[in-house]
């Protein structure tokens, strides 16, 4: 990075950066994807393979619409459309939320939340840590899979210093980018070295520790302005946005204006907004990124974001010109 230090980063920026790299560190979403495929195996022992394969198949449409011509076809439905899970699933938003609080020490703006922050923060990681427990990922051979541990962990260290309490060494080395065994050498020397307690490093000297570090980022939550959220989502002065880019290239752009507006969300939670800083706002604040286009036939069809892509205001209106126009595939 250059000379300037992340602490001086607004939660402005820090959102845009966290929306730009989702999935670069942890994605849940990976863990769903294994989560399903292990609970098919466990039925198939419960039962038979058979019931397993209809009572998957018949889960997945019920719950994401999936239609599969053959029961046995749903391993590939789930392996093709896993980034659909994360925010599908009723822990995966959540999840969301929580990375950007342990990544970057911010608060991503919620619908219909009071305000006390604090209480909110507590509210993720308990939910997202019964979840976890819940789960049997060492009985299902699912440690290697695992990124909802981690998340936890790292989470659970910035809420330690958050609260001035002692932190685990290996949530200290997830904040400050190192490994956990160069923390608990630091913890065993007796001068200028982590003091410890229980096994837990004092918050005091966590701290201390981190501010020379120069990945670690700050917690700016409790001073955070909640409406920057909205701001960032608007064209800054030099005219560039953060738009959700599809698996196929396409992007969300100022031509994929409906009858009723710009159509976003997934489906069972679509909303019409009538103008695209509007719409693209309302992106932002989701955990994952859907919207309607037209596809070959005229037909509005929802499209899944994948990643965020950085552009110019006449970037966009090059894409609404050509509906045909496309960024870089990764298919």
């Amino acid at each position: 990075m250059s000379e300037r230090r992340y602490a001086d980063i607004s939660a402005e920026e820090r959102m845009e950066w966290f929306h730009e790299s989702y999935g670069n560190v942890l994605d849940g979403g990976r863990t769903f994807e294994c989560i399903l495929l292990a609970l098919g195996d466990y039925l198939s022992k419960l039962a038979d393979v058979a019931s397993a394969d209809a009572a998957m198949a018949a889960l997945l449409n019920d719950w994401l619409g999936a239609e599969t011509r053959d029961a046995r076809e749903w391993r590939t439905y789930v392996s093709d459309n896993s980034s659909m899970f994360f925010s599908a699933m009723g822990h995966g938003p959540v999840m969301h939320n929580l990375l950007a609080y342990a990544e970057y020490g911010i608060v991503l703006p919620v619908e219909d939340e009071a305000g006390d922050w604090a209480e909110h923060i507590q509210a993720m990681i308990d939910q997202v840590d019964a979840f976890w427990q819940a789960t049997p990922i060492k009985q299902w051979g699912l440690e290697e899979f695992d990124e909802i541990g981690p998340l936890l962990t790292w989470a659970k260290g910035r809420w330690a210093l958050d609260n001035n309490e002692p932190i685990e060494p290996a949530a200290l080395a997830r904040l400050g980018n190192v490994s956990e065994r160069s923390i608990r050498n630091l913890m065993s020397k007796k001068d200028k070295g982590l003091r410890s307690e229980n096994g837990k490093v004092l918050a005091s000297d966590a701290l201390a520790w981190l501010r020379v570090r120069p990945d670690y980022w700050d917690s700016i939550w409790q001073r955070q302005e909640h409406d920057d959220h909205e701001q960032a989502a608007e064209p800054v002065e030099d005219a560039y946005v953060f738009v959700p880019v599809s698996r196929d290239g396409s992007i969300f752009h100022p031509g994929l204006r409906g009858a009723n507006g710009y159509r976003v969300g997934a489906k069972g939670s679509e909303r019409d907004f009538d103008t695209f800083e509007a719409a693209l706002t309302h992106l932002h604040a989701l955990s994952h990124p859907y919207w309607r286009r037209q596809n070959a036939n005229g037909a509005w069809v929802i499209v899944s974001g994948i990643r965020w892509e950085r552009l110019s205001e006449r970037e966009l209106s090059d894409f609404a010109d050509d509906p045909e126009r496309r960024l870089q595939s990764v298919l």
